[in-house]
């Protein structure tokens, strides 16, 4: 073992009591953060008796809500601060709690469903095909919303 010296660590008489690493601890530790989380999912893994694909699902699943709740909870907070009116205020946070949910679901069920990482092109291809299937209601649509906004007709127009 070759001993690396490690200016951050305190002497041994002090504090942690490391002034050292070994080049085999640091390979054994993997080094990288990714090295430090795969050997996290092995130990859980033993521990568990769970397979590492299931335990990796299981910590992506929970970093997921983690994110989704601390953004959730900081727009909820920023909306707190600038919304004053009271029904305002509870549309807001309805929707916003909404939103959450609803990205949170997406995203944990594409961890745990494989087929769903190809919800883009099934959602683009459903899309093509209600488009075409219903040409002339959506046309039809679209010129309803035109007269309603534009109002080019006047009373007694021929």
């Amino acid at each position: 073992m070759v001993n690396v010296g490690c200016p951050d660590v305190p002497d041994a008489g002090v504090g942690l009591g490391h002034s050292t690493w070994t080049v085999s601890q640091t390979e054994a530790w993997g080094g990288t953060f990714t090295g430090v989380i795969e050997d996290l999912i092995d130990k859980l893994s033993d521990w568990t008796r769970l397979s590492p694909d299931t335990v990796k699902g299981i910590l992506q699943t929970l970093a997921v809500l983690v994110v989704v709740l601390v953004v959730r909870h900081v727009v909820l907070r920023v909306i707190r601060r600038q919304v004053t009116d009271v029904r305002a205020h509870y549309l807001w946070r309805r929707s916003v709690n909404y939103t959450a949910s609803v990205v949170a679901i997406l995203l944990i069920a594409s961890i745990w469903v494989g087929a769903f990482r190809n919800i883009g092109t099934f959602l683009g291809l459903l899309t093509a095909g209600v488009a075409i299937a219903l040409t002339d209601p959506l046309t039809n649509l679209a010129g309803w919303l035109f007269i309603i906004a534009r109002r080019p007709f006047d009373v007694g127009d021929r």
